[in-house]
């Protein structure tokens, strides 16, 4: 699988320039992902047009698409390959246990009356008053 660049540095700021100047110099361009026409000023990255990158692709195939339209294909295409395996699932991030201040327990009751909150095991409060057990 290809390394990816980051996106925001020198060298892709170099890559998208050409791009950028021929927008702005002929008014537009079609997005090859939608085929409707990018207006200067819209938001928009540069894509892949061919094998994308995490196939092996290097940066020689590369045209403005919408945002919305390359982050897409990129999540579609990111889906598939997890879920062939080709590419393992980012990993979950664990919040530690931890007590709550009283500051806290104060204000996620708060929080709950504004919001409708449903009684869980989880908030000290709700467990407190004995809506749930532990």
């Amino acid at each position: 699988m290809g390394s990816s660049l980051n996106h925001n540095n020198r060298q892709w700021a170099r890559l998208r320039l050409p791009w950028r100047e021929r927008l702005i110099v002929e008014g537009g361009l079609p997005c090859p992902r939608c085929g409707k026409l990018i207006l200067p000023g819209e938001p928009w990255d540069l894509g892949h047009q061919g094998t994308p990158r995490a196939l092996g692709a290097d940066d020689s195939d590369l045209a403005p698409e919408h945002r919305s339209c390359s982050r897409s294909a990129g999540g579609k295409l990111g889906h598939q390959l997890r879920a062939e395996g080709r590419v393992p699932a980012p990993p979950l991030v664990e919040v530690p246990d931890r007590t709550w201040t009283e500051e806290e327990t104060i204000l996620v009751a708060h929080l709950g009356q504004l919001f409708g909150h449903r009684p869980t095991a989880d908030c000290p409060n709700c467990v407190a008053e004995g809506k749930v057990s532990r």
